[in-house]
């Protein structure tokens, strides 16, 4: 994968056993493709923070920190991931649930080198296994049961910009 193109993003709160576990899972497969991992933690203590040291000491130089404040609120913890200009791709997975990159990586790659604006994953067995839908209504019709902000989608991170999240924030 090219350097930049996909983040993991990590929201957590008070999930040390989660991180540790997660990190232990994910981080040898996103080192060897390239893809960035980014912790965004609003814990009470520093438990996160010791964890991510040490998997830098260990030289896992893809993998980031982001301490917020306890009380930040779910939606400007969002703005915090998707408002930025560094990556082509976010990838907005809760700390229970770790992307198997082995698995998924090479269709992840074809994906994104058409340049997708969103990609995204199903549980349904009657789906193929790979579809393209370019009708948003049909994907909501179909999909919609799996779309979720957690996990099953990668989105193209220049869609979101500052103007753009203040205005759907104020909308929403």
């Amino acid at each position: 994968m090219q350097e930049n193109q996909l983040l993991i993003a990590v929201p957590t709160k008070d999930h040390p056993e989660h991180i540790r576990y997660y990190l232990s899972e994910l981080l040898p497969d996103a080192k060897k493709h390239h893809v960035d991992v980014c912790i965004y933690d609003s814990s009470s203590t520093e438990d996160i923070k010791h964890i991510v040291d040490g998997w830098h000491a260990c030289g896992y130089t893809n993998l980031f920190y982001n301490k917020q404040d306890r009380n930040i609120k779910f939606w400007e913890k969002l703005k915090d991931i998707f408002v930025q200009e560094k990556y082509r791709y976010i990838w907005l997975c809760g700390d229970g649930f770790v992307p198997c990159l082995e698995t998924s990586i090479d269709t992840l790659e074809e994906e994104m080198d058409k340049g997708r604006d969103l990609i995204g994953f199903t549980t349904r067995d009657d789906a193929e296994l790979y579809l393209e839908v370019t009708d948003p209504l049909e994907m909501m019709e179909k999909y919609w049961d799996e779309s979720t902000c957690w996990a099953p989608w990668i989105v193209g991170a220049k869609f979101f910009t500052e103007k753009l999240w203040g205005g759907i924030r104020e909308r929403v």
